[in-house]
């Protein structure tokens, strides 16, 4: 429900691959099984690096930003991807937003979907540091997805709004679903250039 996902496409999530970032301890494997879903998840996450089942497949303790989830996203393909309270809200700049997406996109397989939430509208940091850069770090999210919006023969973009409960109580927030639906090479070349 966070992240806007009709009932047909989580069921058609069964057999392929998903990728959380920052997944920490959600029982989220369990909760999709329960679902009637049976895909095989990823879970990206430095800081809860102790494997569960219920949470997830496999484990990766490495932040998003390590070389080594680049190497993996070289290798390895997802059919989704999902940051939810994750990234780009807890980047600490500009440039890791900018990591973030190009990263996460290039993660994918063809036609696959990058869902986050909030992708803009954010205020909470971990941080001083963290919350002098929430300004622009929204701002550049929010210039990176209106940019991809402009190119509807790479990439088919759907913003959703949904409601969160969290520590604050209940409020809006903003989400995208990204599908990739351009040629490898173009969508590739387009991300270099962009991003």
């Amino acid at each position: 429900q966070r992240l806007a996902i009709s009932e047909e496409d989580l069921q058609s999530l069964s057999g392929k691959r998903l990728c959380l970032v920052g997944g920490g301890n959600s029982p989220l494997k369990t909760g999709l099984l329960e679902s009637k879903v049976d895909c095989h998840v990823t879970n990206i996450d430095p800081i809860f690096t102790e494997f569960t089942p219920g949470n997830e497949d496999r484990k990766v303790p490495l932040n998003f930003f390590d070389e080594a989830v680049g190497t993996l996203f070289r290798k390895e393909k997802f059919d989704e991807i999902w940051a939810l309270n994750s990234l780009p809200q807890y980047a600490m700049s500009p440039q890791e937003t900018l990591q973030f997406y190009m990263g996460a996109l290039s993660g994918l397989s063809p036609k696959g979907i990058l869902r986050v939430a909030p992708y803009t509208g954010f205020s909470d940091s971990l941080g001083s540091a963290m919350s002098l850069s929430r300004p622009i770090v929204r701002q550049v999210s929010k210039e990176v997805v209106d940019e991809l919006a402009k190119n509807p023969k790479l990439f088919n973009v759907q913003r959703f709004t949904v409601t969160s409960k969290g520590f604050w109580g209940r409020r809006p927030m903003e989400g995208v679903s990204i599908q990739v639906v351009g040629k490898p090479r173009a969508v590739e070349k387009f991300l270099r250039r962009t991003l």
